[in-house]
């Protein structure tokens, strides 16, 4: 979610109209943690009680489920410049959050150091950071082959790679996971790669039609679980990815550049580590429940969306210590991080 350079050909200036994306997609993770990860699936009883939230809710999920896509998407569009010392950052960004708040929280009482904390704290359990770390590590690979393969055998190897990913990948214990996978990783940063290539005419589409196609897939996966409580809501779901791809492109047709996006966005990996922490998580899920419980719906979003702004802005502004920290220990033991 962030040690990929997002450079110009021949400008250091990171995009903004990039970084925008690499924000509204945390924003949408921390919004769908707060909806189906905090409350749970709607179940029958609450869209007879209550259609009108129930729908709500699905829609809302529909609309973000595209985030963790998005920012592969992001990769894929610039390419992983793959560098130890991203690598290193990275690593050390997840471990200031998920283990310097867990030392916190212990020492003052806010939590209990069980087995469950000591696992999280060493990202066992947290997909993504695994599933990332693999994609920057076999990205020269990937690249390698992007750069020597014809367009004819690149696409063969997309059409095989999908055809089976979609065949077989939805069972949970497949090799990809329902998408929740370093391989699922793989084939749609090796997906975006080609569409930045080759502009393929269906990506070539103006703004306003990508943004429709995004709206109509948001539908029609909400649709599609309210109606037949098909369990659609996965990052390999076709239309899922269909969503995530033409939401994405949008940014990718018009630039402009903002000091402040572009800051406020190199930080906003620290926004899902925080909410995802050992001592943090069940907190977080809690306080949406409970925010659920005592308010109507109208109210619910609205605090939610609060909230959620507010530790987004709290997780960027700690991150800045991680920050100073880094520089400061690199100065200290003279690390020397060079590119591969």
């Amino acid at each position: 979610m962030g040690t990929e350079k997002i450079i110009n050909a021949g400008d250091k200036t990171r995009a903004s109209n990039i970084e925008i994306l690499r924000i509204i997609a945390m924003f949408f993770i921390l919004f769908i943690h707060a909806n189906f990860w905090s409350l749970g699936e709607p179940t029958i009883d609450e869209m007879a009680a209550n259609p009108l939230a129930t729908w709500c809710r699905t829609l809302f999920e529909s609309a973000g489920i595209i985030a963790v896509n998005c920012f592969v998407f992001i990769s894929g569009w610039f390419g992983i410049n793959f560098k130890l010392k991203g690598l290193v950052s990275f690593l050390f960004q997840s471990s200031f959050f998920y283990i310097g708040t867990t030392v916190i929280l212990v020492m003052v009482g806010m939590c209990d150091l069980n087995k469950l904390v000591l696992i999280r704290m060493t990202f066992a359990d947290n997909w993504y950071i695994m599933s990332y770390v693999l994609l920057l590590i076999f990205s020269p690979v990937l690249n390698a082959y992007i750069k020597t393969a014809s367009r004819n055998s690149y696409r063969l190897l997309l059409v095989l790679f999908w055809g089976f990913a979609l065949t077989y990948g939805f069972r949970p214990v497949s090799t990809f996971n329902e998408g929740y996978s370093p391989i699922f990783f793989f084939g749609l940063y090796l997906l975006v790669r080609y569409i930045r290539i080759y502009k393929p005419r269906l990506t070539t589409f103006p703004i306003y039609a990508d943004l429709l196609i995004y709206v109509l897939c948001t539908i029609l996966t909400a649709l599609t679980w309210c109606c037949f409580r098909i369990n659609c809501f996965i990052y390999l779901n076709p239309v899922v990815i269909i969503s995530s791809i033409y939401f994405c492109l949008i940014f990718t047709k018009f630039e402009f550049k903002n000091k402040v996006v572009n800051w406020f966005a190199a930080s906003s990996f620290a926004a899902y580590l925080l909410h995802t922490s050992p001592c943090l998580q069940d907190s977080y899920q809690t306080f949406f429940k409970t925010l659920w419980c005592t308010n109507p719906t109208v109210l619910f979003w609205t605090k939610s969306i609060l909230a959620i702004v507010a530790i987004m802005i709290v997780a960027v502004v700690l991150d800045q210590l991680r920050i100073r920290v880094y520089r400061l220990a690199g100065k200290r033991f003279r690390i020397t991080l060079a590119c591969f």
